[in-house]
């Protein structure tokens, strides 16, 4: 066993493993400050765990790599390791370095409930941790973490610090949170989002608000002879694709339908999709499903009696298309693109649950 002293600090780690893996751990530990504590898988495994079983010491260690090499007894070793540092303390931050277990997701999950907080190949990654964890331990603050009762936290430490320690853990319901004493179901989510950096609006929080979400079917209806179904919209504005608002308990393909029928005058098959539009605003988030389609009848005839829903409708060639007075341009966009064969995708990637 070799302990490496760093003047000044309480800060202390262990490491297990094979003599090369404690070489490189070592270099990273003692590089970010810690005291670090050897144990090597070499003869030493028996007597660290004797030491948990005796008195389940963990001897203020804040940090512990363990190698883990499975299917070998050092890696059921380095498990118990694991197993026997989380009983002792939740406040020992655990790091599982794993070739394999990093890729194996099986592996990944049996380590995690074993009581690690970390499982990687990554030294950079190591480092990072080593480092927060560091800084964590060094703060003078008045707060105490609720899950694993970790002391002298600053607001911001303990806004670091709870989801990199405990974020497998589940939610533990009501509860008061140390910082504001409010009472809330989910402290992760709240402090999170209240606390820290958003809670003095440094970046922005995650679901503080609800904003209403806008949902749209817009439809390109060819009739068998080539020609395109356009609306004659209200208030004078031209001529546009028929389509509409999703209404409340609706489905986008029974909105699609209906808004064809109500603005156009003809019963339509809807036939694909041609694209999903999602656009993101400050007080609002729009999607927009735009659906190919043909008439049911292709003798139907459109809309010609005015309403609130539209003036009328009428089957329109592409040459016409472009001569008319549009809304807008996307008419122009969306003829030419079925006209042209563009990529039409199958109304199977739309599961409408509708009510």
């Amino acid at each position: 066993m070799s302990i490496s002293a760093f003047s000044g600090t309480s800060m202390k780690a262990f490491t297990f493993g094979s003599p090369n893996f404690i070489q490189s751990a070592n270099r990273i530990l003692e590089g970010q400050g810690y005291a670090v504590t050897n144990f090597c898988t070499e003869g030493q495994a028996p007597d660290l765990l004797d030491s948990f079983s005796n008195n389940h010491s963990y001897n203020g260690w804040q940090f512990c790599v363990c190698e883990f090499i499975p299917q070998t007894a050092e890696g059921h070793t380095a498990l118990q390791v694991v197993r026997e540092v989380r009983k002792s303390s939740l406040r020992t931050f655990i790091a599982i370095w794993s070739l394999v277990g990093a890729e194996s997701a099986a592996l990944r999950l049996a380590c995690f409930e074993l009581g690690a907080n970390m499982v990687t190949q990554c030294e950079h990654s190591l480092r990072e941790v080593a480092a927060q964890v560091f800084r964590h331990g060094m703060q003078n603050g008045n707060l105490e973490c609720a899950a694993c009762g970790m002391q002298r936290l600053t607001e911001d430490a303990l806004w670091q610090h709870y989801p990199l320690f405990h974020v497998n853990q589940p939610n533990l319901g009501l509860q008061s949170c140390c910082i504001c004493d409010k009472r809330v179901s989910n402290f992760a989510v709240h402090l999170r989002n209240e606390h820290g950096p958003p809670g003095r609006g440094e970046m922005e929080a995650e679901n503080r608000k609800q904003i209403p979400l806008y949902s749209f079917a817009l439809v390109v209806c060819q009739h068998p002879d080539g020609r395109f179904l356009l609306v004659q919209e209200f208030c004078n504005q031209g001529f546009w694709l028929p389509g509409g608002a999703v209404d409340p308990h609706e489905s986008l393909s029974s909105a699609a339908i209906r808004e064809t029928k109500e603005e156009a005058g003809v019963d339509i098959e809807l036939t694909g999709i041609l694209k999903i539009e999602h656009a993101s605003r400050e007080q609002y988030v729009r999607m927009r499903w735009i659906f190919a389609a043909r008439p049911k009848d292709a003798n139907q005839l459109p809309k010609s009696i005015p309403d609130y829903e539209s003036v009328g409708a009428s089957w329109v060639s592409l040459e016409e298309i472009s001569q008319l007075r549009l809304r807008g341009t996307e008419p122009i966009q969306w003829c030419n693109y079925v006209a042209s064969g563009g990529p039409v995708y199958p109304l199977s990637l739309l599961q409408d649950h509708g009510k």
